[in-house]
């Protein structure tokens, strides 16, 4: 798409660069021919001379925007096939009161990939307390976090809290209960705790 979009770019620049320029050239060389003849002083030819480069200018001006409206419309292409995709099934249960997750047999793969990004993790999460998942970059450990967070869906396994699979709950119930900061999450302007209201502003 972005080579196609190139290709139409360069083409529309080399003609209205051509009858831009062109048509300039054509004025100059009338005010000067006319010169020549006498029919015009100085004067009027530099003013002839101005006028046609003047002329054209709106045609350049068209060909750049016709550019960035095609870089629009491609761009309008991808957001309307992505609203177009189907939205996912969602669970209606509540949020369990007793939130321990127990993984199991999950795993995951990215779209296009060759491997999986996990592949049968097991492990329980008890509700109270702190749980770390450590690990190398690029074992997963951010695949798992989307995946508890109920961002993604895994590919084979199961997730279930508090005995109830994660794909039976509200999903915006589970989204009230689970907040995931990632490591390229966007701050708006103003302070962290700015941000943290915008989501839940009864919680001042």
């Amino acid at each position: 798409i972005t080579m196609k979009v190139l290709t139409m770019q360069l083409l529309s620049t080399v003609v209205m660069d051509t009858v831009a320029y062109g048509g300039a050239a054509c004025g100059i060389a009338v005010a000067l021919n006319e010169i020549r003849l006498g029919r015009i002083g100085r004067q009027e030819a530099i003013v002839l001379i101005l006028l046609a480069a003047a002329y054209f200018l709106p045609m350049r001006q068209l060909g750049s925007y016709f550019h960035i409206g095609m870089n629009g419309m491609k761009a309008s292409d991808q957001i309307f096939a992505f609203l177009d995709l189907p939205e996912a099934a969602s669970g209606q249960a509540p949020v369990p009161d007793k939130t321990d997750i127990a993984v199991r047999g999950l795993s995951f793969t990215y779209p296009g990939a060759d491997k999986p990004a996990l592949s049968q993790i097991s492990l329980t999460i008890p509700a109270a307390g702190f749980t770390a998942i450590v690990g190398l970059s690029g074992s997963g450990k951010s695949t798992l976090a989307t995946l508890l967070a109920g961002r993604q869906k895994a590919s084979q396994g199961q997730i279930t809290v508090g005995g109830l699979p994660l794909d039976q709950i509200s999903a915006s119930g589970w989204l009230q209960a689970v907040t995931l900061v990632s490591a390229d999450s966007y701050l708006f302007k103003g302070s962290v705790r700015d941000n943290l209201l915008m989501a839940g502003p009864a919680s001042d």
